[in-house]
């Protein structure tokens, strides 16, 4: 729960941002990573309605430059 709510309180500074013109900040990022947490967001949403979520990921994929949020 403490992640979670640091993770919103990133995404409302960085929609700020977006705003007053400021620019992203970009970070290396591994796409799997990424992947696995965003699949973590509708697991529970999924479970209720008896859906699998399944990923299938390649471990040689490059870490990109992003801003997460």
């Amino acid at each position: 729960m403490v992640k979670d709510a640091g993770r919103v309180a990133d995404i409302i500074d960085r929609v700020r941002l977006l705003y007053q013109k400021g620019s992203p900040r970009p970070d290396r990022v591994d796409i799997n990573e990424l992947i696995r947490e965003m699949v973590t967001v509708p697991h529970n949403e999924a479970k209720r309605h008896s859906i699998i979520i399944r990923t299938d990921l390649r471990d040689d994929l490059p870490v990109v430059m992003e801003d997460r949020v």
